[in-house]
């Protein structure tokens, strides 16, 4: 079909490093000397093992002095005619002289080659001649923690193709194929991000279970049957915040209250449903609310697809539970609401959630499965037919500060996803966590650590869909901006959670085929019974009431009949 299909990021350790023919010339009759790889105990900012290449010729004439190691590339990494994006990093404190990367065609001649040069300042050279096609486009160098990360394109045709890592094998005179001194760098696997063109006349089911998932899902719950039609008037659709100042409170960019007639929200400091109001949007109101956030975006984007569809999207409501600065991480900080434990410096400190008013005082964990409730409730009441479409967590800065939070973080991520599974009664419900990508100050420590905990919990887990600000086309690379943060480096921009918003919806309700049909993923949700139910009680005065088990809040036997 030609179509590109996403390959997600592929390590290429095993595709056949250190390649060479059997009489160990690379290009002819020219001799060039294979460097040793050997693993090191560095690891790059995506958690690849990274290798030394060794460069200890003493020769200093031509292509007798050049070390290298690489990749040999087939049509099984690289289909014919077509090219691929390679990746690599080398370690800012072995780049004490240039490094090479080049590409050329098996035994076709040295000059037809084409290569880039990184320098120890992280400038990139691209010394490709007139006469080369490997190399395309310009490659590009991002200033990661302590690496420099480098990417760039080859185009490979009907021949195999060598691309390999050299030291620095020239003098400083400007391109000299001679050098002057030994040395050696370290530096990750190629490996490949992004899409790569295909060629296939079978159909091929993919596998949703990969670590980008930016791919049409395949598991489908409709709303209303096998095809689009109209939703009933009773059918309304749900989502849930999480986190912390990145998922909580809204800002001036906010849509007006007036043009939003479709979406509620629950109200700040209770848990019931109101229209959508451009003023703290959330139950819990006194953090993060100068800052755009899931809410806001997804608001503003359902209403202009309600408002474009009327009759196939129902309201939405949104749960959100979020506040500034909290977390899982009680030994190091005293805002630890997320610990599913209730300590606050290893005390139990945080209390549970009552019916009326949120305190700040509440644990987050126990709030967001009181509101949880609270919502099944309110729409099993009032008759509505509930489809979750997905809870979207934004949380991990609060616990980056030490390993032993970063340790922890997968067992606490896991019982968040667990906990709001048992509440919607739904094994593997659609679940969009943010994918950590601010390094800056004490992100650095821990940051490709933490972005293994979010990498590792999507692969593992069905139903995860990671939101990877990096695929964004606001994303630009270079740190500690990324062109997705505001100018405080750890806020994202109105653009990106916009970005996120359309994520969410696209891969969710509004996800479609490859030919354009609908195959919404909304799962219904039913109230549980031992929630509805209650103790029906006898006034002095003959007044029927019902005390509810999930709150203790009374309602009349009215209510009680019209549920």
């Amino acid at each position: 079909t030609g179509t590109n299909v996403n390959i997600g990021e592929q390590d290429m350790t095993t595709s056949a490093w250190d390649y060479h023919t059997n009489d160990g010339s690379m290009i002819g009759d020219n001799d060039w000397t294979l460097a040793t790889r050997t693993t090191t105990s560095s690891t790059d900012s995506d958690g690849f093992a990274m290798y030394n290449i060794a460069d200890t010729s003493t020769s200093t004439s031509g292509q007798l002095g050049w070390q290298h190691a690489g990749i040999l590339l087939t049509s099984t990494e690289c289909p014919d005619n077509t090219s691929i994006t390679l990746t690599t990093e080398v370690l800012k404190t072995s780049l004490t002289k240039p490094v090479q990367f080049m590409a050329f065609d098996l035994d076709i001649g040295f000059q037809y080659q084409g290569w880039v040069e990184l320098q120890s300042s992280g400038n990139i050279i691209n010394q490709t001649p007139g006469t080369a096609t490997q190399i395309t486009g310009t490659p590009t160098v991002v200033d990661k923690t302590t690496t420099w990360e480098v990417t760039f394109t080859v185009a490979r045709g009907t021949a195999n193709m060598f691309v390999h890592v050299m030291p620095a094998l020239r003098n400083t005179d400007g391109g000299a194929y001679a050098k002057n001194v030994t040395g050696d760098c370290t530096v990750s696997p190629f490996r490949i991000k992004g899409s790569a063109p295909v060629t296939t006349t079978t159909t091929t089911t993919v596998n949703e279970r990969v670590q980008e998932k930016h791919i049409t899902p395949t598991q489908t719950t409709m709303v209303d049957g096998a095809t689009l039609g109209t939703v009933s008037s009773n059918d309304v659709a749900f989502c849930i915040v999480m986190g912390q100042s990145n998922a909580a409170g809204t800002n001036g960019s906010s849509p007006s209250t007036a043009s939003i007639s479709n979406v509620y929200t629950m109200t700040a400091g209770n848990y019931n449903f109101s229209s959508y109001v451009n003023n703290n949007s959330n139950v819990f109101k006194s953090a993060g609310s100068g800052n755009s956030n899931p809410l806001t975006e997804i608001t503003r984007e359902w209403q202009v697809r309600k408002d474009a569809n009327p009759l196939t999207t129902p309201d939405l409501y949104i749960i959100n539970i979020a506040k500034g600065g909290t977390g899982f991480a009680w030994d190091i900080n005293n805002n630890s609401n997320w610990d599913p434990f209730r300590r606050k410096n290893n005390a139990v400190f945080y209390d549970m959630p009552v019916a009326g008013t949120v305190t700040d005082n509440a644990s987050l964990f126990y709030t967001a499965q009181k509101a949880i409730r609270e919502a099944l409730s309110q729409f099993a009441k009032e008759g509505k037919r509930a489809f979750h479409i997905g809870t979207v967590w934004n949380q991990w800065e609060n616990d980056v500060g030490s390993t032993g939070a970063v340790d922890r973080y997968p067992a606490n991520l896991t019982l968040i996803r667990k906990m709001v599974d048992e509440e919607l009664g739904i094994q593997d419900a659609d679940f969009y966590p943010w994918r950590p990508i601010a390094n800056f100050n004490s992100y650095a420590t821990h940051g490709a650590q933490m972005k293994r905990t979010f990498d590792n919990f999507a692969a593992n887990q069905n139903n995860v869909y990671l939101i990877n600000t990096e695929t964004f086309s606001n994303y630009t690379g270079v740190s500690p901006n990324f062109g997705v943060f505001l100018g405080d480096n750890l806020h994202y921009s109105t653009a990106t959670q916009a970005f996120a918003a359309k994520f969410v919806l696209d891969n969710g309700y509004f996800a479609v085929d490859g030919a354009g049909n609908s195959i919404r993923r909304a799962k219904e949700v039913t109230m549980k019974v031992s929630d509805l139910q209650g103790i029906s009680q006898m006034q002095p005065d003959g007044q029927v009431t019902t005390v509810g088990i999930s709150d203790t809040q009374t309602t009349t036997a009215v209510d009680l009949n019209s549920v």
